[in-house]
């Protein structure tokens, strides 16, 4: 969430801070959700990814070898993920016999974010098997973008230049569902340099004029696959309340920043989000730059947070923690627990989210934070919506773009974000069909709404409650609503049908 800390200052900014990269993120994570969801039934399982890289900056490729152990293979299923099409593929076959897996790759989103579906016929093998993948990409095809939909710029998904690389929403390995399994991950890199990704660091070794660092990572990756970046890091580290090794990767140049972020982290960010909800249950929080040719990026994959130097890094939190830099990070770190700790909806997770940005700033900013906020959302909500309604009819009627524009006396960057959501209208914010930035809005507003109906004892009581168990497996609104209702002691069905399954904002 990009939410902004001083409504009365930064309301011009909003489009640029307040949602930004995080609806990028969203619509990607939504888009792989729809592309799984519509894919064949799963009954593959791979229990273990195991990924060997050597990263070759100057040259300007990747090398990659991937095992799979597949398990539950029944002969009736293909293998199907998720995987960006290589520059090359070496092979692709059984481990042991060597006998060769079919493949194939299609297309299944646009070319600029390289969402592709390879499918593997695993017919000859036998119920539990190890796959073999080996293939290669030079920088032009290790390459991505997405548009950020609200300031209407690109930001890069992955890349691999002279000076850096990394990986945030690239699929570089065949990925499935995020919801099982565990991975170990090996990143070869110049002498110099350090590979990084999620996991415990267990083995870092010289090979002749390079280095391999090699990660374990016993939990399943999430929403997004398995991230990594490469760069001459340096690393401020500290052991949070003797239990989390918090570490912060950065260029030499911006060793003041992270120094700061460690400390804001360590001080503030992580008691905050654990007297909200819960522990941190990962050994492990890395924080890492990246430098991207593109746009900025605020991304949080399961333990580790990505921000881009641009914007979200190199810039001082500030005392009165209202800057952008301390607002991603609180936001980025917030996702470890209501994204990966426990799995909610994406409607779900980015209201919960936004809320708990507010929290902290109502603990730690401004104690009026809630009556600032929230009269800001309603209003911004209805505005899109507005647009939204002023913009169904054109479309329907099969006017262009550039018609629409003309027709409302508005430029085409003004509504080109809204665009591929007029046909639509407002929904429900359940519905998978909604314009991103609502449910940011709305989602807040709702559990703002709850709290004052509930009270802040119950309401707080029911929040940590959501996070009491964590799951790997996704979750619904019915479980939000059950933990709520296990404090509350009276049904809460209407309020929540009303605000989540329902259009349009209640008034209370």
């Amino acid at each position: 969430m990009r939410s902004v800390g001083d409504f009365s200052v930064v309301q011009n900014k909003a489009k640029q801070s307040q949602f930004g990269a995080a609806i990028v993120r969203t619509l990607l994570a939504g888009m792989l959700a729809v592309l799984m969801a519509a894919g064949p039934a799963r009954a593959v399982q791979v229990e273990q990814t195991e990924i060997d890289l050597v990263i070759d900056p100057n040259g300007g490729s990747m090398t990659a070898q991937v095992r799979l152990h597949v398990t539950d293979n029944t002969g009736n299923q293909p293998l199907v993920c998720t995987f960006l099409k290589p520059t090359r593929m070496d092979y692709c076959r059984e481990a042991g016999s060597g006998r060769n897996v079919p493949y194939t790759f299609q297309l299944t989103g646009s070319l600029q974010n390289g969402i592709y579906q390879c499918t593997m016929n695993l017919g000859r093998l036998s119920r539990e098997c190890t796959l073999e993948l080996g293939y290669g990409y030079s920088s032009k095809d290790f390459y991505g973008y997405a548009m950020n939909p609200t300031t209407l710029d690109n930001f890069t998904l992955g890349q691999i230049t002279s000076q850096a690389a990394h990986s945030s929403h690239l699929f570089y390995y065949p990925y499935t569902d995020g919801l099982t399994g565990k991975a170990r991950i090996a990143i070869t890199v110049p002498q110099g340099w350090m590979g990084v990704s999620a996991g415990v660091l267990q083995e870092q070794e010289s090979v002749g004029n390079q280095t391999r660092f090699v990660y374990g990572i016993p939990y399943a990756s999430g929403l997004l696959p398995y991230p990594f970046a490469a760069f001459p890091y340096v690393v401020q580290e500290a052991v949070y309340q003797n239990r989390v090794r918090v570490g912060i990767y950065s260029s030499t140049a911006d060793i003041g920043y992270a120094r700061e972020k460690l400390e804001f982290l360590t001080t503030k960010v992580l008691p905050f989000l654990e007297d909200l909800m819960e522990n941190y249950s990962l050994p492990n929080l890395r924080v890492v730059e990246t430098f991207l040719k593109e746009g900025n990026i605020g991304l949080a994959t399961r333990g580790l947070v990505m921000l881009s130097q641009k914007m979200w890094f190199a810039a001082s939190i500030g005392a009165l923690y209202t800057s952008l830099p301390a607002i991603v990070l609180i936001d980025e770190c917030g996702q470890q627990w209501n994204a990966y700790y426990v799995q909610f909806p994406n409607y779900l997770a980015e209201g919960l989210s936004q809320y708990t940005d507010d929290l902290f700033f109502e603990r730690f900013v401004n104690s009026n934070r809630m009556a600032i906020a929230m009269p800001y959302y309603r209003k911004a909500y209805t505005d899109i919506v507005d647009l939204l309604n002023q913009l169904k009819p054109l479309k329907n009627a099969g006017q262009s773009i550039g018609q629409a524009a003309q027709t409302l006396g508005k430029t085409v960057e003004a509504i080109t974000p809204y665009w591929p959501y007029a046909s639509v209208g407002e929904v429900a914010i359940s519905d998978p069909r909604v314009f991103p930035t609502l449910y940011f809005l709305k989602g807040a507003l709702a559990l703002n709404a709850l709290r004052t109906q509930l009270g802040d004892e119950q309401f707080f009581a029911g929040f940590k409650k959501l996070f009491a168990v964590g799951t790997s497996q996704p979750v619904t609104l019915d479980y939000c609503r059950q933990c709520f209702e296990s404090v509350h002691g009276a049904s809460l069905v209407d309020f929540f049908q009303r605000w989540y399954n329902e259009p349009g904002l209640p008034e209370n």
